[in-house]
C-alpha cells in the first residue's frame, strides 16, 4: 500500500511558541514554518522535503523543535537515519537528557530506540496503546543508513554488533515484540529525518531503496548539499551564515609568493603555528573579560593527502620545533579511528583538553562538530584536490556561540599553499577551498577583499543581516520571509596577504588592550557598584489532572455521541455472460437495529479507549479519575438510555477527541518561573578592548557614527567611554541622559555585566542601560527603534521587565529601593527634550514610593 501525506496543520503560533523554548534563531524559525507549510499541503511522500542549510547553521536544534512539533500534532513516530555510528551517537546525545550535546525544548523528551538498544520501543509496546506508561512521548528511531539495509542473507545470527547480525535483528520477528521494521512500516505517521541526505540520493541505491521500504508518510532530508535535482523547500546558504554572523568568516592566508619546493611544509606550518598562538591569545582575553564565556583552546587543523602524509606531518608537529608533545597532536583517519581518538575528538572542546592540532586526510567532514578550530592548514601534497563546504565547516562554528567583535576570534585563518594573489577575483580559489557557497551571488565576480582589521567597520556581532533566506514554495518559486533584511556591504570571505619575511610574528601580533575604567569620581571613592535583579526562567508544567475537567466540557463531547441503527448493505450477483463472471450490484439499503451493548462494557470499552490516548499521561490520579468521574460522568452526560454497537464507537470517539484537546490546551498552558537573583554591577572597574581597537572622540554628526565603536566624553556616565548598537536608539538616548540634571549617572550595560533578564526559559536579554535619577528611582531602559513597538520579541521583553519590577517590591534585597522599566523608542527620544520628556511619552513601569 502506498503511504498517504500526513494530515499536518500549519499552527504559526506553535511554530512561534517551540522557536522560544528550543532557542531557534529567526532563519531556524522560518525553516520550521516553511517545512511544516511543505508537509501541510498535497505532497508526495516518495520525494524528501529538502532542507538546504550550510555547516553551522543550527539543524539539529530545527531537527529537535520539527520532532516536538509532530509529537504535539498527534504525530509521535520518528526515524533519524545517520550517514555513520559517529553521527548516529551524537544525534543520540541530542535527546538525552544529562548529555553534555542535549538539545532542551520539548515538553516530553523523546523515547529513543537504537539498535544497540530496544528497551524503549518494547516499554512501548508492552503498554496501553503502545506507549510508555506515564508518557505522551515520541517514539524516536535512531540508525545509520547501513544498518536499514536489507541483508543479502535473511538467514543468520541476530547477536552481536556486527553490521549483517543489526540488519537481520531489524527485520526478524521477536516474540515479545514482533518486527521492527515491519512496525515502522505499519505507522500510517512515520516521519524519516534524513541526516546529510546528499549521501541517501538516487545514485546511492541501496542507501535510498533502504529508505523507501519503510514507507514513510513523510521524508525530510538535512544536507549542506543538496543537488540540483533535490525537492528543496527551504535555503539557507552559507554566504547568509557569515552575512548574518552566525558562523565565522574565512579568511584565506597566504604569502606572497607562496612557499618553496624544498622546506616548504615546515615553514607553512610554522606560520600555522604563529596564527593559531594569536588566535589562542585572543580567545584567551575574550574568555576572561565576558560572563559566562567558557574557555575554549585555539585548535589546528592540518588536510593532508592520505594516511602516510598525515602520519609524517603529526610526527613532525609533535617535535619541540612545533608543539613539542604527544599528546598536544591527534591523528584522525582510517588507521587512527579507535575509541581513544574519538573520546579526545569529543573532549576537544572542553577547557582539559591537551590537542592542540587535529592532523587528517580531507574526510573528517560529517558529524565533528566542534568550536575549537582557528586555523585550517592545506599542504602542497593537496594541491590537485579541493576541499568542501563539509570539511571547511569543520571550522566555521563560532568558538563562544556568537560574534564577539574580535577579528582574530570570528574569522577562520585557511592557510594556502601557494599564493592566490593572481586568482582573487576568479572561481578557482573558492572552488579549491570549498567556498563556493560562502559568496554572495552578486559578489561572486569580485576581487576577494583584504581581511578587516578594524573592529568597528569589520565582523562584529551586530550583522544587520543581507538579502535573507530563500524560502521555496511547494511549487518550487522562491518567496521573501516575513522578515526582511538590509543589504550589508561587509565581504563573506577575505583575505589576508603576509609579507615573505620569514619572522611572521611580528606581521600578527596583537597590541596590548585598551582599558576603559571607571570615571575618576567614582575612582575616588573606591569603585562603584549596585545591585541588580538578574533573572532566570524555568518552564513549568504541572502533570495534566483530569479533574480539571469541567462537568460542562465532558457534557458538550457527551452530546454529539450518535446511534441511528446500522444499515444492512445489499447487493444482487448479476452473471455477464460476455466476460463470464459474476458482478455485484447494489439496491436499496435496509435498516436495521444495531446490536445492544450491556452498560458495565459500554464503561469497560470507554475507558479502554481512553487509556489510548498515547499523549495522556497515565499517572495513578489520572487513572482513578477515568474510571471514577470522568467515564461515568460521559455516559451519564450524553443521554443514551439504550447503548448498542454504534453508539459506542461513536462515543469512544468522542471521548479520544476530548481527551486529546485536553492534552493539546494543557500543554499549550504552560507557565514561566522567574528566579530573581541579585547581581552587583558593574562585575570589574574596567573593560579590555579587543586587540587593535580604541577609543574616539564622539562623534559629531550621525555620518561619523560607527556601530559598536568605543566613544569617550561623557559627564554622567559611570565609565569613561562606551559604545553602542545604534545612532537614534542607544547614542541619543546616552545623549539625553548624559545631558540631564535629572539623572545622577547612567551606566552602558554590557553583556559581560551579567544583568540579564531571561524572558523565556531558553531566551536572556541584557538591557541598555541603567540608570539613577535624582528622586533615587533606579531606571532599566531599552532603546529601540519605532518598529520594535509591534514587534513580538520586543513585547516579551517589556512584559518580562515589568513582572520584575512588581516583583522586586517584596524582595528583601531591594525593599528600600524604586526600580523602573522603560522601552525608549527613537521617534521618542528625539522629540525629548528631557528625560522628564521621555519618561512622560513612555508610559514606564514604577515600583510604589
Amino acid at each position: 500500500m502506498s503511504p498517504r501525506p500526513l494530515n499536518l496543520p500549519l499552527d504559526q503560533a506553535l511554530i512561534d511558541q517551540l522557536s522560544r523554548e528550543f532557542g531557534l534563531r529567526a532563519h531556524n524559525a522560518d525553516g520550521l514554518r516553511q517545512l511544516v507549510f511543505a508537509l501541510s499541503g498535497d505532497y508526495d511522500p516518495a520525494v524528501p522535503q529538502v532542507m538546504d542549510m550550510c555547516t553551522g547553521s543550527g539543524k539539529t536544534y530545527l531537527m529537535a523543535a520539527f520532532i516536538e512539533y509532530l509529537r504535539r500534532q498527534g504525530h509521535r513516530h520518528v526515524m533519524v537515519v545517520t550517514p555513520s555510528t559517529v553521527v548516529q551517537a551524537k544525534t543520540v546525545q541530542n535527546f538525552t537528557p544529562g548529555s553534555r550535546r542535549h538539545i532542551t525544548g520539548a515538553a516530553v523528551h523523546p523515547q529513543v530506540t537504537t539498535p544497540q538498544d530496544y528497551s524503549a520501543w518494547r516499554a512501548a509496546q508492552a503498554s496501553p496503546g503502545g506507549q510508555l506508561f506515564g508518557e505522551g512521548a515520541s517514539q524516536l528511531f535512531v540508525f545509520n543508513i547501513q544498518q536499514l539495509i536489507a541483508p543479502k542473507q535473511a538467514e543468520g545470527e541476530t547477536a552481536g554488533e556486527g553490521m549483517a547480525a543489526t540488519q537481520r535483528r531489524i527485520r526478524r520477528f521477536d516474540e515479545s515484540t514482533g518486527n521492527l521494521f515491519d512496525h515502522l512500516r505499519a505507522q500510517d505517521d512515520l516521519v524519516v529525518i534524513a541526516d546529510e541526505s546528499h549521501l541517501y540520493g538516487t545514485q546511492a541505491k541501496a542507501f535510498h531503496q533502504a529508505i523507501r521500504d519503510l514507507e514513510p508518510a513523510a521524508t525530510v532530508g538535512l544536507t549542506a548539499s543538496a543537488s540540483a535535482k533535490d525537492h528543496v523547500v527551504f535555503r539557507y546558504p552559507l554566504h547568509q551564515a557569515i552575512t548574518d554572523g552566525m558562523v565565522k568568516t574565512p579568511v584565506i592566508a597566504y604569502r606572497s609568493s607562496g612557499y618553496p619546493e624544498v622546506g616548504g611544509e615546515e615553514l607553512q606550518l610554522q606560520d600555522a603555528l604563529v596564527l593559531l598562538n594569536a588566535k589562542q591569545a585572543a580567545y584567551e582575553g575574550y574568555a576572561s573579560e565576558t560572563l559566562g564565556a567558557k574557555p575554549v583552546n585555539a585548535v589546528l587543523f592540518v588536510v593532508c593527502a592520505d594516511v602516510a602524509h598525515a602520519t609524517e606531518v603529526a610526527q613532525l608537529l609533535r617535535t619541540p620545533a612545533y608543539f613539542g608533545a604527544d599528546d598536544a597532536v591527534l591523528q584522525v583517519d582510517n588507521a587512527h579511528d579507535d575509541v581513544v581518538t574519538q573520546q579526545r575528538l569529543e573532549d576537544l572542546d572542553q577547557p582539559f583538553s591537551t590537542v592542540r592540532a587535529v592532523v587528517s586526510v580531507n574526510k573528517l567532514k560529517e558529524g565533528w562538530d566542534v568550536r575549537s578550530i582557528a586555523v585550517m592548514v592545506t599542504l602542497r601534497a593537496l594541491a590537485s584536490e579541493t576541499l568542501t563546504q563539509q570539511t571547511i565547516g569543520r571550522g566555521l562554528r563560532l568558538p563562544f556561540g556568537q560574534r564577539t567583535g574580535d577579528p582574530q576570534v570570528d574569522t577562520l585563518d585557511i592557510l594556502s599553499h601557494a599564493s592566490v594573489k593572481k586568482h582573487l577575483s576568479s572561481e578557482k580559489v573558492l572552488q579549491e577551498f570549498g567556498l563556493v557557497e560562502a559568496v554572495r551571488p552578486q559578489d561572486a565576480d569580485r576581487t576577494l577583499p583584504p581581511v578587516p582589521t578594524d573592529p568597528g567597520t569589520g565582523a562584529d556581532g551586530n550583522a544587520s543581516g543581507q538579502e535573507g533566506v530563500d524560502v521555496v514554495g511547494p511549487d518550487g518559486t522562491t518567496n521573501p520571509p516575513e522578515s526582511t533584511r538590509t543589504p550589508d556591504p561587509r565581504p563573506t570571505v577575505a583575505v589576508r596577504e603576509f609579507g615573505d619575511t620569514k619572522d611572521l610574528d611580528r606581521q600578527v601580533s596583537r597590541p596590548e588592550p585598551v582599558r576603559v575604567g571607571l570615571q575618576p569620581k567614582f575612582q575616588a571613592i573606591g569603585g562603584f557598584q549596585v545591585l541588580f535583579p538578574r533573572v532566570t526562567s524555568e518552564r513549568v508544567i504541572a502533570p495534566l489532572n483530569l479533574a480539571r475537567l469541567s462537568d460542562e466540557t465532558i457534557r458538550s463531547h457527551a452530546r454529539k455521541v450518535l446511534d441511528a441503527g446500522d444499515v444492512l448493505h445489499r447487493q444482487e450477483l448479476l452473471a455477464n455472460r460476455l466476460k463470464t463472471r459474476l458482478q455485484l450490484h447494489s439496491v436499496d439499503q435496509a435498516n436495521v437495529a444495531s446490536v445492544p451493548v450491556e452498560p458495565d462494557d459500554v464503561a469497560r470499552e470507554l475507558e479502554r479507549a481512553a487509556l489510548a490516548v498515547a499523549s495522556l499521561p497515565r499517572t495513578a490520579t489520572n487513572l482513578t479519575q477515568i474510571k471514577r468521574y470522568v467515564v461515568p460522568t460521559f455516559i451519564r452526560q450524553s443521554d443514551t438510555a439504550e447503548w448498542t454497537v454504534k453508539s459506542l464507537a461513536s462515543a469512544c470517539d468522542r471521548l479520544t477527541d476530548m481527551l486529546k484537546q485536553a492534552v493539546r490546551d494543557h500543554e499549550r498552558s504552560a507557565t514561566t518561573a522567574d528566579i530573581v537573583t541579585p547581581v552587583p554591577v558593574p562585575r570589574t572597574d574596567h573593560h579590555l578592548l579587543p586587540a587593535g581597537e580604541v577609543v574616539h572622540p564622539r562623534p559629531e554628526a550621525r555620518g561619523d557614527f560607527v556601530v559598536r565603536r568605543w566613544y569617550e566624553g561623557w559627564q554622567r556616565s559611570v565609565f569613561t567611554a562606551a559604545r553602542f548598537d545604534s545612532w537614534t536608539g542607544e547614542y541619543a538616548l546616552a545623549e539625553l541622559l548624559d545631558i540631564s540634571p535629572d539623572i545622577t549617572w547612567w551606566m552602558r550595560l554590557e553583556p559581560a555585566a551579567g544583568a540579564g533578564i531571561a524572558y523565556t526559559p531558553r531566551d536572556t536579554y541584557y538591557p541598555d542601560f541603567l540608570a539613577l535619577d535624582a528622586d533615587g528611582t533606579h531606571w532599566i531602559i531599552e532603546g529601540k527603534n519605532d518598529a520594535g513597538a509591534g514587534d513580538a520579541t520586543v513585547q516579551l521583553k517589556r512584559e518580562a521587565a515589568q513582572r520584575i519590577v512588581r516583583e522586586l517590591i517584596g524582595m528583601e534585597e531591594f525593599m528600600d529601593q524604586r526600580w523602573g522599566y522603560l522601552i525608549a523608542y527613537e521617534g521618542e527620544i528625539a522629540r525629548a527634550d528631557a528625560w522628564k520628556d521621555l519618561l512622560s511619552a513612555s508610559a514606564p513601569v514604577v515600583t510604589p514610593a
